[in-house]
């Protein structure tokens, strides 16, 4: 009797989709960490230069008040610094990057918590621990889960750019990474 091959008790169907999803969520984790970093430095820097051109301002305030000279040039300097300050407050006003920061890491947490549940479904179907129609109810709620996340950054104008270096760096890291968990 000529000996059967393997059959697993998930479709291949079923298993290349969770694996392209899996692949999407281990993306989109390393995508909104990168631009969760990038609005974390452009808040830090207004609030940076903030600090820096409030400090500005005192030294020619300062300067004029405790030598008793009123040169024009301290008038100018302090004209160029306030309009500085306000040209810095208003981009961190308008870019609300603490917030798209936090929105940003908050979803880069949850598809790696989803990316986690994912590489354990591919475990449990490679080890055939589970079937086809429980896998599908687990992949469908992945897949809702990371989808209503990554959608919900619309919400605060965060605009997704699949050719920035973000993107493109977060596919070469994805890539690199679930071939080496998953190289066959």
């Amino acid at each position: 009797m000529a000996e059967q091959p393997y059959a697993y008790l998930v479709s291949d169907q079923t298993r290349k989709e969770v694996w392209d999803k899996a692949y999407s969520t281990e993306y989109a984790e390393r995508y909104y960490q990168l631009l969760g970093s990038e609005f974390l430095r452009r808040h830090r820097l207004c609030q940076y230069l903030l600090i820096g051109l409030g400090g500005g301002a005192v030294v020619p305030a300062a300067f004029a008040m405790f030598s008793g000279l009123s040169d024009p040039w301290i008038g100018i300097a302090l004209g160029i610094v306030g309009v500085l300050l306000a040209i810095v407050s208003i981009t961190n006003l308008v870019g609300d990057y603490a917030r798209k920061a936090s929105v940003t890491t908050s979803v880069a947490r949850t598809c790696g918590r989803a990316g986690r549940e994912y590489r354990d479904l591919l475990n449990a179907i490679d080890l055939n621990r589970i079937e086809d129609r429980e896998a599908r109810t687990q992949l469908t709620r992945l897949a809702t889960l990371v989808e209503n996340e990554t959608y919900s950054t619309e919400a605060f104008g965060i605009d997704v750019d699949n050719k920035d270096n973000n993107s493109m760096r977060a596919e070469r890291e994805t890539r690199a990474h679930m071939e080496s968990l998953y190289a066959s």
